[in-house]
């Protein structure tokens, strides 16, 4: 199915707003990032992450999944040293 001429403009003036929120998020996460390293005069953030964008409802379920479930397999990592949470 081709979209209209209008159509095509409509998505690609919200894909543009998409953008420039995501824009703001990351400029706003890299000062606060430096703002604390600054502070704490070291590096405090996790150096093996990444950001996911969602795609669909599959991967939104796996990724809740993941974070619902993942306190429960604590006693199961190799720094668990048989504290309890709370």
């Amino acid at each position: 199915m081709i979209k209209s001429e209008e159509n095509q403009l409509e998505y690609k003036s919200e894909f543009c707003k998409v953008n420039n929120v995501n824009s703001e998020i990351s400029k706003f996460v890299s000062t606060f990032k430096r703002f604390c390293n600054k502070e704490y005069g070291e590096n405090i953030w996790q150096s093996r992450s990444y950001d996911h964008v969602i795609r669909g409802e599959r991967d939104y379920r796996e990724i809740y999944e993941y974070i619902s479930n993942n306190p429960g397999r604590w006693v199961e990592d190799r720094f668990y040293q048989g504290e309890k949470c709370e």
